[in-house]
């Protein structure tokens, strides 16, 4: 009985050696694909947005995996949109840029005062222009960046800081500009938009 106990033992013993190497060696080999995704990751430089090989993922992966290539798209449509964004905003202002230095090089060489004081006047117009547009890619950009409009916003006092932010322009041509009004207007969107 003590032999047979003995040599069951072994068996046994061998049998769940054998079961645990086979287990380890399954999930060594199935986790491979996965190990494969991670290095994939792990080395690939920061600008790279391209999408991660799907090819030998298991099947339970195949959704992060896509999740992740479609966070990855974003992203990249987002940096593009970006790019574009720069690239215009330097186009629309070397154009202003370079009409107020021609401007005030030939204010440099003018001799009559009263044709300089126009020279100057003008300049003043295109720096006014100009800052009015630099103000206008910043609310784009800042509109771009915006998270979407399910804020609330009050027109009241949208309106009151609005007349606020107008009110040196208006003086500067004696324009009478002024905001009545007390009750707020709540309403779903956002401020900036």
């Amino acid at each position: 009985a003590r032999q047979l106990l003995v040599e069951s033992l072994v068996k046994e013993g061998a049998l769940i050696v054998l079961g645990a190497l086979l287990i380890a060696f399954g999930v060594l080999h199935a986790l491979g694909p996965l190990r494969r995704l991670r290095r994939d990751v792990a080395a690939r430089d920061p600008a790279d947005l391209s999408p991660l090989a799907a090819d030998n993922v298991p099947s339970e992966v195949m959704p992060l995996v896509e999740a992740v290539n479609a966070h990855t798209a974003r992203v990249r449509q987002l940096t593009e949109a970006q790019r574009q964004f720069i690239d215009d905003a330097a186009h629309q202002l070397k154009t202003p840029l370079a009409i107020i230095k021609s401007q005030a090089d030939l204010a440099q060489r003018e001799t009559d005062p009263l044709r300089l004081q126009r020279m100057v006047g003008d300049i003043g117009q295109t720096a006014t222009a100009t800052a009015r547009l630099v103000q206008q890619l910043l609310t784009l950009a800042r509109s771009d960046a915006a998270p979407p409009a399910d804020q609330v916003a009050d027109l009241t006092e949208l309106a009151r800081q609005t007349t606020f932010d107008w009110l040196p322009q208006a003086l500067a041509r004696r324009i009478d500009l002024g905001f009545e009004g007390e009750a707020p207007c709540k309403v779903a969107g956002d401020t900036v938009l």
